[in-house]
């Protein structure tokens, strides 16, 4: 599904005729818009197809480590007290955002996939939840919100299903949740 026909789908809920382009200033923008912050909202929770894990940054010339789009971007080495801010990394406990010069950091990173890079359960989740808040901007219809909040939740079932079959989930060897428990890993 393009970005357009997700709009179009959303337009469709209210009662309005598909649309070709995007213009900026009718009801398409306002749905492109619910729809892209809808879409930022999900993503950042990390997903299977945009969680990166121990990803090499390094401080450029000035200090600074871009994590440029990222939504998240958090250190692979618990040990450490970094945080994202804005889209450079903060050192909490030196209370700055410049590092030596050439600092390698690891992280493990969530990023921001355009619409057209989200598998297709993915995009379908966003519609469906996007959509309900469409309709109560738009219209404020309590009936059709009801309607469309009950697609949602069937579309949210459906990605979770999704997710938990393709992340090959494993909370006894996956290093990730080990390492958060404080448990070693173990390996037979």
């Amino acid at each position: 599904m393009t970005e357009l026909d997700a709009i179009n789908r959303m337009l469709s809920w209210i009662g309005e005729i598909p649309v070709t382009t995007i213009s900026s200033v009718d009801v398409s923008s306002r749905a492109q818009s619910v729809l892209t912050q809808y879409s930022k909202r999900i993503q950042s929770r990390g997903l299977t197809s945009n969680k990166r894990f121990e990803v090499t940054y390094t401080a450029d010339g000035s200090g600074y480590i871009d994590v440029g789009s990222a939504l998240r971007a958090d250190p692979s080495d618990r040990s450490v007290n970094y945080v994202q801010r804005g889209v450079k990394l903060y050192d909490v406990e030196n209370s700055t955002d410049v590092f030596p010069v050439g600092k390698e950091v690891s992280l493990d990173v969530v990023d921001y996939l355009a619409w057209d890079a989200l598998p297709p359960v993915t995009q379908e989740y966003i519609v469906a939840k996007a959509t309900p808040e469409f309709i109560m901007i738009e219209i404020g219809d309590r009936d059709l919100y009801a309607s469309a909040s009950d697609q949602a939740r069937a579309a949210e079932i459906e990605f979770l299903r999704y997710e938990l079959k393709v992340s090959d989930a494993n909370m006894l060897q996956d290093e990730h949740t080990v390492a958060g428990a404080g448990l070693r890993h173990w390996n037979p």
